[in-house]
């Protein structure tokens, strides 16, 4: 009798895709430049983003933008006709003052978070 793979294909799948997943995940989070992304002299805290916490592996974080808008979703809008940086406006993840908040994700390496970061230095905000 042949036994089914399908239980071992699909450990072997789940494996390599919690394995691809934590290489990910250390990569961005890990990352100095990332970490600087969030915080550090010119991330988003320095740009005024109010970050509550810190993320526990979670690819986003849920920023603050009362200081720099008084609209996330107008400020989600600038951010991505002017400066080429896409955030998500609060509205679109529930209803804990959603026009406060942009959801912003971390899903790439340092140096093109680093850039956002710049790029959205140059917007101004806040001043």
């Amino acid at each position: 009798k042949a036994k089914a793979r399908a239980p071992f294909g699909c450990a072997g799948l789940n494996a390599w895709m919690r394995c691809g997943l934590l290489r990910a995940r250390a990569r961005i989070v890990g990352d100095r430049s990332g970490g600087q992304f969030l915080g550090g002299g010119f991330g988003l805290r320095a740009l005024g983003f109010g970050i509550a916490t810190e993320p526990q592996g979670a690819f986003y974080v849920y920023a603050d933008v009362s200081a720099l808008a008084d609209d996330s979703e107008a400020l989600a809008r600038r951010m991505i006709e002017e400066a080429g940086v896409a955030a998500t406006p609060g509205l679109d993840f529930g209803h804990h003052l959603p026009r406060r908040h942009l959801r912003i994700a971390y899903t790439t390496h340092g140096a093109r978070l680093l850039e956002a970061a710049e790029r959205i230095r140059r917007l101004g905000l806040g001043s």
